[in-house]
Formats: structure tokens, sequence, C-alpha cells
């Protein structure tokens, strides 16, 4: 790529959040690289991944610190530090935009608490880029990626029931398993996969989860996932789903005590109704 002319800026000292490409290299702005080229410092998740962005746009070599989740405590007290000398920094991640799903809260609330400068260039967001691309009305409810284990998945799972959109990342190495998990408890749900976000071989798949699960094979593949519930729309399913969370739980390990407390605010029965299922289930997988 050519390198462009770039207006270099006196930046007051502070913190500087920059987003960056989540896929297509183009999706940055030109005040976002005119600041990387200005600030006297770069924080990045990885400096490496920083490296590379650098070297498409032929952006001035700038001192790199690292700032990841491993690190963040101690980091937050060293470019604290720094910007109060008088040190202008950035603070970007490997793709998207900062604090989103990513390192940044630590330093971002030892800069409002100290009354340090602090500005948010705007940029590349998978989360704005993938609610844009789905049929999802407000108000959403972002989770993030949703948790490795099967029982906690299941357990977030449970809490999308709310008439709310849900949005979860997910990684390649467990989409299959939260698709197959989520589509035994509400198969009809509908939902928006997005794959390679901004990338020229992006995929979308919309439909209901039973549907995706038969196409799983779409959706192999390296990177990270969004994935999309809109609302439950039959309110009146409650026991019904009730009856599939069950099994699945119980396939996931848990125990009776655990689901118990995990089902009794989605039921309208009586905890002893419930516990009573449960034995029942139970008794029924093992004929």
């Amino acid at each position: 790529m050519n390198k462009i002319d770039l207006t270099t800026y006196d930046l007051s000292a502070g913190l500087y959040l920059i987003a960056t490409p989540i896929g297509n290299e183009r999706d940055i702005s030109i005040r976002s690289l005119e600041y990387l080229n200005s600030v006297d410092i770069i924080a990045c998740e990885d400096t490496r991944e920083f490296k590379k962005l650098a070297k498409t746009w032929g952006l001035v070599a700038k001192k790199l610190i690292t700032y990841h989740m491993h690190n963040e405590a101690t980091s937050t007290k060293g470019i604290l530090e720094l910007i109060q000398k008088g040190q202008s920094i950035a603070l970007v991640s490997d793709a998207g935009t900062i604090n989103i799903s990513d390192p940044g809260h630590h330093i971002v609330r030892a800069c409002l608490q100290n009354n340090i400068h602090l500005e948010s260039l705007p940029g590349a967001s998978a989360l704005a880029c993938a609610l844009s691309l789905s049929p999802a009305e407000p108000p959403y409810v972002f989770h993030a990626f949703i948790a490795k284990k099967a029982t906690e998945r299941l357990k977030t799972l449970n809490t999308t029931l709310d008439g709310k959109s849900h949005v979860f990342f997910e990684s390649a190495h467990r989409i299959n398993e939260h698709i197959i998990q989520a589509k035994d408890l509400f198969p009809n749900r509908e939902v928006v996969l997005l794959k390679d976000l901004t990338k020229k071989f992006q995929q979308i798949a919309y439909g209901s989860l039973h549907d995706l699960s038969q196409n799983l094979q779409l959706i192999d593949g390296k990177g990270e996932f969004v994935l999309i519930y809109l609302p439950q729309q039959d309110d009146k399913t409650k026991d019904i789903i009730l009856d599939k969370f069950i099994p699945v739980a119980l396939r996931a390990g848990m125990k009776n005590k655990e689901i118990l407390e995990w089902l009794k605010d989605i039921s309208t029965e009586s905890r002893k109704s419930i516990y009573e299922r449960i034995e029942l289930v139970k008794t029924t997988c093992k004929k």
C-alpha cells in the first residue's frame, strides 16, 4: 500500500484510544493514522500485530510497549506515570475498538480518576458492524465471549429469554459446540451468525438454531465469530423450554440442586415440582 501524507499534531499529554481494522486493513481513519504518527508512545495488545499495521501505512517508528489482559494492573501504573510526566500515549488492541471485549478498562478508570486527558478515536468495531448487518432491534445485551464450560454457557443462555437481543463473541474452537447446545434448548430461536467481518469472504448466516446446526460445515475455520440471538418470540413456551433445559443441563454434568437454583426464576412451577421433574427426566434417560 502506498504511503499517504499525514499531518503531525502536537498532542496533549494523555491517553488516546485508537480503533484498528478488524479484517480489512483499509478500515482505519486518517485521523487515527495521524494520531498514531503523533503520539510519543504506543501501547499495544501485541507489538507484532501493530508492527504489521505500521508497515502497511508507513507509520513513523515509535516506542512500543505492551498492554494486555495479563499485565493490565502493572502496565496501568506505568502508563499513568508516563502521562503524568507529559507523554502522549496511544492505546490499541490487535483488532477493533479498544476496551470493547479487549483490555482497557483499568487504564481508562485510572485516567478518569486522575483527571487525565482521554480521547477515543472511532473506528472499526465487530460489535457495531455485526449489529448493523442484523435485523436485531434495541435493547441489546452484549456478553462479549461466552463462558467456555458447558454448564456456565447454559446459565448464560438461560438469561437470553428476556425479550431482548443478545450478542456474543465466540471462538472458532467452540462455535459448533455452542450452536449444538443452544439448538437443544431453543431450536426455533432466530439467530444471525457472522464470520470474517469486513474481509473478502465475509459470511452471514441467518435462520433458526436448528437450521444452523444442520450446516455446521459452513462455519468451520479460524478466527472469531459474532452470534446474535434475536428475541424469543413465543412467551408461552417457558415451561416447554424448562423441559429442554433439564436434559441438556444433566448432560452437561449439573447436579439437581444447581439445576433447581438455575431454573426456578423462569418457571411458574414450585421448587418441589421442578425437583420432581428433574428426577423424572433422570429416570427416563436411564431407560
